[in-house]
């Protein structure tokens, strides 16, 4: 009997006759894999051997290097063209393999729809107020003596390893010499006519450059670190100079210049061939490479003289003393070691820049057992590198995020108190961020879903039912204690989850979970302008202070009076989370206040404009300035950590001896020196730095008493 499929298309019938055919016949298309083919395949050795045979033929007739059969794209193309011939059969090569133009065209589209998923990850990245990391070199054809300029993009994917994708290699132009300007100019061409990127966002991005002049000219006006593998280089560069070696340290500088030469000689007559191991050159600009020279004729020393001498020149290893070998080798390795470790293209290295640079400086300190001109190998280095590293205050944020040396201990109690400091301004502008985007989200949902969702005002069951203000707060909230608690579990010398203080710290989160959801149930905690938002803000600073007392006590690391502190604390905790939840209204809030009217001076002069605030918390006071119609720009600020103030952090535009913020108890005034025409603007305070008191308008008396107008 003929079976027939039916087909429904575009509201007439028809007959699939080729599904009948196959219906008919019993030849069902065999969709489900066999279980066969699951088990691992292998290639008789007889194939192996012929595919090693056109790799033979493939390297020499296209003149490749033999690595090339071992790179990742030649495999993934090899088991593409497999995959073909299995699902086709053999088929001419020819027909499978594209023309190199097409090859180059597809090349070219694939390269600008990457391009294109990258600068608009990046575009979202920025507008949501993150920072992003690029960095860029100019660099110039030796054959063509082109010039060209490159931009790259560093970030990194779901699983947390480090990504860098070039974003452009572009033409630098021929009639502009390499200036500041011209590559500010350049950069910001690109960014933001080629790109795309709103001019604002420049400022978000963080630049890791090489200390070049042009270079650092160039980004004068935006956030720019200097790799450190660079400026090590640059150390060893002028470190190792010979000029500076022959006035204090001759024989050093011989040993390197007779260890060069000997090298380039065995290189040049043939007798490379005859050594056991081989001996590395020296780079021109990677004085790395001073280490590994010098560390290959070590290991062949005594190889070495039996071959000159052999033939007749020995005298050529007359000027390497043994002794200072070893020394410069012992000296160079941790210098190499760090380049090694801050190259890495897989992992984070901006952790790694105070850890090295703490080693480099010690190890550069003066030993007993040195001679003068080792020590002062060792001196001019530990100079060389007071005067290159400066360390960024998002060197030391990004140390303290590694678990491992959040501890800080290289640095002192006024430094990790401003990076502690620092830290919690960059959890609350998250924070901020955060609230801010789940608004806009809220309101864009609001516009495209036709799904009924409850009004701002109402609440679902208990008054919290997702990522709402109040739920928020929760989890700002958990987010400042998980801080406290890393300090408290440090306090003990708490390093894992099987000591008591963990399990301490573990059962006190699990029972603040619960008064969590308590509090997040309640009502009147839905909005930072609500009192009870002001009240848990309250609390938070009541709970600061509570942690504060615990971390002073004598130990917490067992049920000891430390571990009864620890209890007593929790004990109050409840106490005050259950007054936080009867509590009707909270009165306490943030005030900032600033003397009203316009000030008027002289050009040169001084001013000081004051700001008075009240604040429950700890506070971070924040200056802006406004120029006509424009934005509001940040300047500096400053925070108060118990009764001492931090150091002002001015923003790069206002880095300057002129600007500075002067704070007692609760006033902070700004004070801006040598007042110039361009101070004309109105000034605010701010706490946290959304609460800004009055406007205070500065401007400068152009007129001089004799009515001349100052230039």
């Amino acid at each position: 009997m003929w079976r027939f499929a039916l087909i429904r298309e575009q509201k007439d019938w028809h007959f699939d006759t080729e599904q009948a055919f196959k219906n008919c016949t019993g030849r069902k298309e065999d969709r489900q894999p066999s279980i066969l083919s699951f088990v691992p395949k292998t290639a008789p050795l007889r194939a192996k051997q012929a595919i090693t045979d056109k790799c033979v033929d493939f390297c020499c007739q296209d003149l490749r290097p033999f690595s090339v059969v071992t790179g990742e794209g030649f495999k993934r193309l090899a088991q593409e063209l497999i995959n073909v011939g299995s699902t086709f059969g053999r088929v001419p090569v020819d027909s499978v393999l594209p023309h190199y133009t097409t090859v180059s065209k597809a090349c070219v589209e694939k390269a600008e729809a990457k391009r294109s998923l990258l600068i608009e990850r990046v575009k979202k990245t920025l507008a949501s107020g993150y920072d992003v990391a690029m960095s860029t070199y100019v660099w110039t054809d030796d054959y063509r003596k082109m010039s060209y300029i490159a931009i790259t993009c560093h970030f990194t994917e779901t699983d947390f390893n480090l990504v860098g994708k070039t974003l452009t290699t572009a033409v630098f132009p021929a009639e502009d010499a390499k200036t500041g300007k011209n590559i500010r100019r350049e950069l910001v061409r690109l960014l933001v006519n080629t790109f795309g990127l709103e001019p604002s966002s420049l400022s978000r991005i963080v630049w890791v450059t090489d200390q070049g002049s042009n270079i650092v000219k160039a980004l004068e006006p935006y956030k720019r670190l200097s790799c450190l593998d660079h400026v090590i280089n640059t150390v060893l560069r002028h470190g190792l100079d010979k000029d500076a070696l022959s006035a204090n340290a001759p024989d050093i500088g011989e040993t390197i210049s007779a260890a060069k030469s000997v090298v380039r000689f065995i290189k040049q007559s043939g007798l490379a061939a005859q050594l056991s191991k081989t001996v590395l050159q020296m780079g021109e600009t990677r004085f790395s490479t001073v280490y590994l020279t010098l560390k290959s004729v070590h290991e062949i020393y005594n190889e070495l003289c039996e071959k000159l001498q052999s033939r007749g020149e020995e005298e050529r290893m007359d000027n390497i003393a043994p002794d200072l070998l070893d020394f410069l080798i012992t000296f160079l390795e941790p210098f190499y070691a760090a380049q090694r470790e801050l190259e890495g293209d897989k992992y984070t290295t901006l952790n790694l820049v105070c850890l090295w640079n703490e080693k480099l400086k010690k190890h550069c300190q003066p030993s007993s057992t040195d001679n003068p001109q080792q020590a002062f190998v060792r001196q001019r280095h530990s100079e060389l590198l007071d005067q290159k590293i400066k360390i960024h205050m998002l060197h030391k944020v990004a140390l303290f995020l590694w678990p491992t040396f959040n501890k800080l201990k290289m640095m002192t109690p006024t430094e990790v108190s401003e990076v502690h400091a620092h830290v919690r301004t960059l959890v609350e502008e998250d924070d901020e961020r955060g609230e801010a985007t789940t608004t806009s989200d809220n309101e864009e949902e609001a516009h495209t879903s036709a799904v009924s969702h409850l009004q701002p005002n109402e609440k679902g069951a208990g008054g919290v039912d997702g990522p709402s203000s109040g739920w928020r707060c929760g989890w700002s909230f958990f987010f400042r204690l998980e801080v406290w608690m890393v300090l408290l579990l440090q306090a003990g010398g708490v390093d894992g989850p099987s000591s008591p203080g963990w399990r301490c710290g573990w059962s006190f989160f699990s029972r603040l979970e619960v008064w969590m959801v308590l509090l997040l149930q309640a009502g009147g905690v839905d909005g930072p302008s609500s009192s009870g938002w002001r009240c848990g803000w309250s609390f938070f600073f009541r709970l600061e202070v509570w942690m504060v007392l615990l971390l002073q006590a004598e130990d917490v690391d067992g049920p000891s009076s430390g571990w009864r502190c620890g209890w007593f604390f929790f004990f109050r905790l409840e106490v005050w989370m259950v007054l936080l939840l009867q509590a009707g209204e909270c009165k306490g809030e943030d005030t900032v206040s600033q003397p009203a009217g316009d000030v008027l001076l002289t050009q040169g002069k001084t001013v000081k404009i004051e700001c008075t605030f009240q604040t429950l918390g700890t506070p971070y006071l924040f200056w802006y300035k406004q120029d006509g119609q424009e934005a509001p720009k940040y300047m500096m600020q400053r925070s108060r950590i118990g009764s001492d103030w931090t150091e002002t952090r001015k923003s790069q535009e206002f880095n300057k001896d002129r600007f500075e913020v002067e704070a007692e108890k609760n006033t902070v005034s700004l004070k801006i020196q040598d007042v110039d025409v361009t101070d004309s603007a109105v000034y605010y305070c701010a706490l946290r730095p959304t609460v800004t008191g009055n406007t205070k308008t500065l401007n400068k008396n152009l007129w001089s008493k004799d009515n001349t107008i100052l230039q």
